[in-house]
């Protein structure tokens, strides 16, 4: 048991991950919304190490791990994914589209989201493997309708085929 200040805990993490995207204020929101137990020490807010690593593993999906995630914005998983896992070829759309329906656990603090890099190992990775081809399936049946459409268009004109763009309003 290391009872730390939040700037401590930060610190010490970054010596164990330097990309790592765990910063004072997310660790200040998640006291405040109940996750990580901490007490006042005078003016300073302290907590204990070992429960801010086992609240993140918790909250990012990896329960049965005691190692200290390696937190990363979607940007900064998508940057260290081209290093050290070229060959599974996930964008940040994949991620961003998996993250908005749920398929993957995530911090989410304002407009941001955090998520572990061992996501991208295996077996968590087949979500976004199964996502990607969801995605190839999507723009396959999209193409096909701008076919069809480009089709319907030249059958009904006996002049010169003109395609005009419309918009839908969502």
């Amino acid at each position: 048991m290391k009872i730390m200040t939040l700037q401590k805990v930060v610190k010490t993490i970054k010596k164990m991950d330097a990309e790592t995207a765990v910063n004072e204020s997310m660790l200040t929101d998640l006291i405040d919304h109940g996750c990580i137990p901490s007490y006042k020490h005078g003016n300073r807010t302290v907590t204990e190490f070992d429960a801010v690593v086992l609240c993140l593993n918790r909250m990012l999906g990896m329960e049965d791990s005691d190692q200290i995630p390696r937190v990363r914005t979607i940007r900064g998983a998508v940057r260290e994914l081209k290093i050290i896992r070229p060959d599974i070829g996930i964008g940040e759309d994949q991620i961003r589209t998996a993250v908005g329906r749920g398929w993957v656990d995530t911090i989410r603090i304002g407009c941001r989201a955090y998520l572990c890099m061992q996501q991208f190992e295996e077996p968590y990775v087949r979500r976004f493997i199964d996502l990607a081809l969801t995605a190839v399936e999507r723009k396959q049946t999209t193409s096909d309708h701008a076919a069809e459409q480009v089709g319907a268009l030249l059958k009904k004109s006996s002049g010169v085929p003109m395609v005009k763009r419309v918009r839908h309003e969502r």
